[in-house]
């Protein structure tokens, strides 16, 4: 009896370690086939990436009304319209997602997440609007000039009377401002750009002001978190330059960017401001843009095989690309990996890498450009619908 149950066991523990066996073949089966699916996908998007196409199909239109006077930008996947009757949420299928009616004489916007801020240039009145389209109105005393808007809804408005400025901090949902920075034009200067980070904690302003018959920019840094309340006014930084700094911007929460008429600087600010990069250039700056991980630069070149001169920087000063470029536009915006340059009748977008991913002329105006996919499908608003575009490639 003994003999037979050691038996039995033994047969049993074979079966069990051919079952697993068979599993384990079974895993690494799976495990392989997905493994070749994962690398031809990716070999599939790199190549559609890197895919140079000279024409495009339009694959769908969709009718739009009172888009002659309208601006636009990117909002979520689509985009928004505004003008001086209203501003509206237009989904990438053409879906109206929220309206808001207004009357303004010279609307301008400014947009973070799901956040919308639009105010009323030379007038008093601002829209705080959220993803819904629940809209916030507010009334200021004083012109507004400036406004920003951060990712919770906080909103930065620059305001001016003549003799002196205000730069009020309100809440999504708020009526009354919980921070007003004010300035004397005739001793602390005229404000020409203001910035507020994404989690509406800080804040930079940029100042033309005269100094012994010099004019100078100041720049601000103010932090309203525990850490700014530390210092007096919350402001954390303060530099003059000789050179005009016409545009600040926050490359992310912790990292600005100022624009100067001769070069950047890179401020690291996690608390207070440091310099991390203190660029100058030789030639004229005609565009710059930005997204959270590059800085990107275009100049006049005076050189004669290219009209222009593309300068892309990472957020540590590094140079990712210098290219020579011909390329007609008005307007230039980077997205992703993606540099898209265009005017009313032409489009170039180039990889940043440099590569000249895609060009062409359109048949008709186009006043707004933006990606609808990960590859090859754009929209493109003219003056009356806007047109779901495919890229393609045909032969010349």
């Amino acid at each position: 009896m003994e003999k037979i149950k050691k038996v039995n066991l033994r047969s049993e523990e074979e079966k069990a370690k051919k079952k697993k066996q068979k599993r384990r073949v079974l895993t690494l089966g799976l495990l392989a086939a997905v493994s070749v699916l994962g690398i031809a996908s990716v070999f599939y998007i790199q190549n559609k990436k890197s895919q140079n196409y000279n024409a495009f199909e339009v694959v769908d239109t969709i009718d739009l009304t009172g888009t002659g006077t309208s601006n636009y930008m990117s909002y979520k996947s689509g985009m928004l319209k505004y003008s001086r009757d209203g501003v509206e949420a237009i989904s990438a299928d053409g879906k109206v997602l929220w309206n808001v009616g207004y009357n303004m004489k010279d609307p301008i916007a400014d947009v973070n997440g799901s956040y919308v801020a639009v105010a009323d240039r030379g007038s008093k009145t601002l829209y705080i609007i959220d993803g819904s389209g629940t809209a916030n109105e507010i009334s200021l005393l004083y012109s507004i000039v400036d406004v920003d808007v951060a990712a919770q809804g906080i909103t930065a408005v620059l305001t001016n009377n003549g003799k002196e400025d205000h730069i009020y901090l309100y809440g999504a949902d708020t009526k009354d401002a919980y921070v007003d920075i004010n300035t004397k034009t005739e001793s602390d200067g005229y404000p020409i750009d203001i910035a507020l980070s994404d989690d509406g904690t800080k804040l930079v302003t940029s100042y033309l002001a005269m100094n012994q018959d010099e004019l100078v920019t100041w720049l601000s840094f103010y932090n309203f978190s525990e850490v700014g309340k530390n210092y007096i006014d919350n402001l954390v930084g303060s530099y003059s330059f000789e050179s005009v700094i016409p545009e600040v911007s926050f490359i992310n929460n912790d990292l600005i960017c100022a624009y100067r008429d001769d070069g950047f600087l890179l401020y690291s600010m996690k608390e207070s401001p440091s310099v991390l990069v203190n660029e100058t250039f030789s030639d004229q700056v005609i565009s710059v843009f930005s997204d959270s991980s590059h800085i990107g630069f275009i100049f006049k070149n005076s050189g004669e095989e290219s009209k222009y001169q593309m300068k892309i920087y990472d957020t540590s000063g590094k140079v990712l690309l210098n290219k020579g470029i011909s390329t007609a536009y008005e307007k230039v915006y980077i997205s992703g990996q993606e540099i898209v340059m265009y005017d009313k009748l032409e489009c170039s977008i180039y990889n940043v890498t440099g590569e000249l991913k895609f060009h062409s002329e359109f048949q008709k105006n186009a006043k707004f450009i933006y990606n609808a996919s990960d590859f090859d499908r754009y929209i493109v608003v003219g003056d009356d619908s806007m047109d779901v575009i495919k890229l393609i490639q045909k032969e010349k």
